[in-house]
């Protein structure tokens, strides 16, 4: 509620409200990484193993490991060749929530902050196509994600929760 305060406010600037959206976005940001650091202290919150069983399951046929390797991608994002089903099975991973994720909340702030500089209203379908390009683009990026845990949850979420509530 506060962003879309910032954006309606006609009493504050153009620039004025750009920064506060930027720093809403710097936030949200911070908070999104964070996040990824703590699932990133299990597997079963991870989506390295979820790709690497997938791969596996190709046995060393490389056509067959990259169909695999694209639906298993597909069934947590996009849920099909187009997203019929957009997020229908979506997961709070590490590794979905820095390259999958957080880019098309990167791509919404874009145009907000568009939008605002123009005084034209946010550009949804623009907003859309280039979300899609992104959406289609990751499913068959070759980039690899740690099946290994790394840190001590407990410790980890007592630092955030420091970091943003305690010392806020």
């Amino acid at each position: 509620m506060a962003l879309m305060r910032t954006i309606d406010s006609k009493t504050s600037s153009v620039a004025e409200r750009q920064r506060k959206v930027k720093a809403h976005r710097d936030a949200m940001h911070t908070l999104v990484s964070d996040l990824h650091v703590l699932l990133s202290t299990d597997r079963q919150t991870m989506l390295g193993p979820w790709i690497a069983d997938a791969r596996r399951m190709g046995h060393g046929d490389a056509n067959m490991t990259a169909l695999l390797e694209f639906n298993a991608r597909n069934q947590v994002t996009m849920w099909g060749p187009d997203g019929g089903l957009q997020d229908y099975a979506a997961k709070l991973w590490a590794g979905l929530l820095l390259d999958y994720y957080w880019p098309r909340w990167e791509f919404y702030f874009k145009y907000l902050q568009c939008s605002i500089a123009t005084g034209k209203p946010f550009d949804q379908n623009a907003y859309d196509k280039e979300r899609r390009v992104h959406e289609k683009r990751w499913q068959t990026q070759p980039n690899t994600y740690t099946t290994m845990p790394v840190g001590e949850p407990v410790f980890i979420s007592r630092y955030i929760y420091l970091k943003h509530y305690y010392y806020q």
